[in-house]
């Protein structure tokens, strides 16, 4: 598919009624390299990043990325071992994020490995399980947060609801909280604590390494898009630079550390849940 076809899919209106096919040009392994079939937009991206982010890293990227999409594309929760540095070129990138530290609050588990296949004469998408293979995985998709928003230069950002305590003059505010500690596992979502920024056209984004992040986009509105006469621009453009991340310090072993308290803890409050034989 060439990417004048990829722009006519995602620019044409989809039927909730009628689902088609979710496009994506993505491949996260550094798909705006020299020789290679987007290599024609570096010119324009920039292949060694900006000169600001070169100079606090130290370093050149490792990879480069384009990601093309509508609003149909969303990401799972999830972290990257690359320090990253987001632009959005069109549309609009919300992104929730949550720092390691907020890991017992998210709930890693292990679930069976599992792949979307593509059934050609139906030209639809089944689930095939991997045989014998599991991996870990997030289940902090339901994490509910009261937000509370703030201005920030570009965007927005929320916080949540014990930081949002913190802030508060109102002693009743903390007599709430008072018996937190006492809480199981399972009641514990609402302790975490995310920032919600939403990028806008020309904006970037530092995401430290290791921080969780899921993703959602939007592209541009009608009312937004004087100049167009079809009204619609529902193509989201952004690329990415990754740094690689120092593995030495208090970066890392914290964040294993976190990782395997967070993980002992669910799995005692797992085997607390199941029935008794």
């Amino acid at each position: 598919m060439n990417l004048s076809t990829l722009f006519q899919h995602l620019n044409t209106p989809t039927n909730p009624d009628c689902p088609k096919p979710v496009y994506y040009l993505q491949s996260q392994n550094g798909n705006l390299q020299p020789n290679q079939d987007l290599e024609v937009l570096l010119e324009d991206v920039g292949e060694k990043g900006p000169e600001w982010a070169r100079q606090s890293f130290g370093t050149d990227p490792d990879a480069v990325n384009v990601w093309i999409g509508d609003e149909r594309s969303e990401t799972s929760l999830h972290k990257d071992p690359y320090e990253n540095i987001y632009l959005v070129i069109r549309g609009t990138k919300t992104f929730t994020l949550y720092p390691p530290t907020e890991f017992a609050c998210l709930r890693e588990k292990t679930y069976p490995h599992a792949r979307w296949v593509l059934d050609e004469q139906k030209q639809e998408f089944g689930i095939v399980p991997t045989e014998g293979v599991e991996i870990p995985w997030l289940d902090g998709g339901k994490v509910k947060v009261k937000e509370v928003k703030r201005g920030s230069m570009k965007g927005t950002e929320s916080i949540g609801i014990v930081e949002e305590l913190f802030h508060s003059e109102s002693d009743s505010d903390f007599l709430e909280v008072s018996h937190l500690d006492e809480r199981p596992l399972s009641e514990m979502d609402d302790l975490a604590r995310p920032l919600t920024v939403v990028l806008n056209v020309g904006d970037y984004l530092y995401l430290p390494s290791l921080w969780f992040h899921a993703v959602r986009q939007e592209g541009v509105k009608r009312d937004d898009l004087v100049h167009r006469k079809d009204g619609e621009d529902r193509a989201v453009i952004a690329v990415n630079w990754w740094y690689d991340m120092k593995m030495h310090g208090d970066g890392w072993s914290m964040n294993e550390f976190l990782r395997a308290v967070s993980r002992l803890a669910v799995a005692d409050h797992q085997r607390e849940e199941e029935p008794s034989s």
